[in-house]
C-alpha cells in the first residue's frame, strides 16, 4: 500500500477520536441549559447531578481503560476500535430518545467507557504505518480529537438542542460505518498466527505466505520487508525466526 493510501487510512482510523471528543466537549453547551428552569429535559438539574453530568464519563473511562490492552490483543486492533466507538453512540441514541435526568447521566457514564479511544487508535495506525511517516500518522489521532472538540463547541452555540444532538449522532454513526471496509493489522494476525488469512489476501503476489503479509499492507519493496522483520521481530524468537526463514525460503525461490 502505497504513502497516500496509509494516509487516507490513518485518517479514517483518527476520525473515531472526533466522535469521542464530541461527547466529551458536549456539557459545555448544555450544562446551563440542564440546570435552568427553561431545561429541555423532565426537570432541571440539582448542584449534585451537574456535578455528576461533567464526571461521570471520567469515571467509566477509569473502568475501561484497563481493559483496552486485553482487548486489543483478544479481538484486535479494527474490532477494538469500533468496539470502544459503540459507547459513543450509544450515548447519544439516550440523550435523543430520552429527557430524564437520570438517562442523561447514563449517556454520559456509557460514553466513559469509550475514553480510551485514543490510545486504540494509535495502536491501530502505528502497525499499518511505514516508519518514514509513522509518528505523523499517529499524532492524528490527537489531531482529530482537538477538531472533534472545536466542532462540538462551534455546533453547540450555533444549533438548537435537539438538532446538534441529532448531527452528533450522525457523525458518530458515521465514524463507525467506515470502519468497515478496513482491514486488519497485519501485525495482530500474525500475532495470532493467522497465516492463512494472510495468504488470501494477496494471492497475485507470487511469494510466501510472510511476503504476502508485507504487500498487503505496504508495496512490495526491500526496504518494507525489512521494517516487517523489524516490526514482527519484537513479538518474540518464533516470530522473527518465522520470517527470517520465509525470507531466505523466498530469495531462493526467486533465484
Amino acid at each position: 500500500m502505497s504513502v497516500l493510501h496509509q494516509a487516507l487510512y490513518a485518517v479514517v482510523v483518527c476520525y473515531a477520536c472526533v466522535g469521542m471528543s464530541l461527547v466529551i466537549a458536549w456539557p459545555s453547551s448544555t450544562l446551563r441549559l440542564f440546570s435552568s428552569t427553561n431545561t429541555t429535559l423532565h426537570r432541571p438539574m440539582s448542584e449534585t447531578e451537574t456535578a455528576l453530568f461533567g464526571s461521570l464519563s471520567s469515571i467509566g473511562a477509569l473502568l475501561a481503560t484497563p481493559l483496552s490492552g486485553f482487548l486489543l490483543d483478544a479481538i484486535g486492533r479494527k474490532n477494538s476500535c469500533m468496539l470502544f466507538s459503540l459507547p459513543h453512540l450509544i450515548s447519544w441514541v439516550i440523550v435523543v430518545l430520552n429527557s430524564r435526568v437520570e438517562a442523561i447521566l447514563a449517556a454520559r457514564f456509557v460514553s466513559g467507557l469509550g475514553g480510551c479511544q485514543l490510545l486504540v487508535v494509535s495502536v491501530y495506525v502505528s502497525e499499518f504505518c511505514q516508519e518514514s511517516i509513522r509518528g505523523m500518522m499517529t499524532s492524528g489521532a490527537i489531531i482529530a480529537y482537538g477538531l472533534g472538540m472545536l466542532v462540538s463547541y462551534l455546533l453547540g452555540g450555533c444549533l438548537e438542542y435537539d438538532t446538534k444532538n441529532y448531527v452528533y449522532l450522525t457523525m458518530t454513526a458515521f465514524g463507525i460505518l467506515i470502519l468497515l471496509p478496513l482491514k486488519e493489522s497485519p501485525m495482530f494476525l500474525m500475532k495470532k498466527g493467522r497465516e492463512k488469512t494472510l495468504y488470501g489476501l494477496r494471492v497475485d503476489v507470487p511469494r510466501g505466505i510472510l511476503h504476502r503479509a508485507v504487500c498487503w499492507w505496504y508495496p512490495p519493496g526491500e526496504e518494507n520487508l525489512n521494517f516487517a522483520q523489524t516490526l514482527w521481530g519484537r513479538n518474540g524468537e518464533r516470530a522473527s525466526g518465522t520470517l527470517k526463514d520465509q525470507t531466505k525460503r523466498d530469495s531462493i525461490a526467486a533465484t
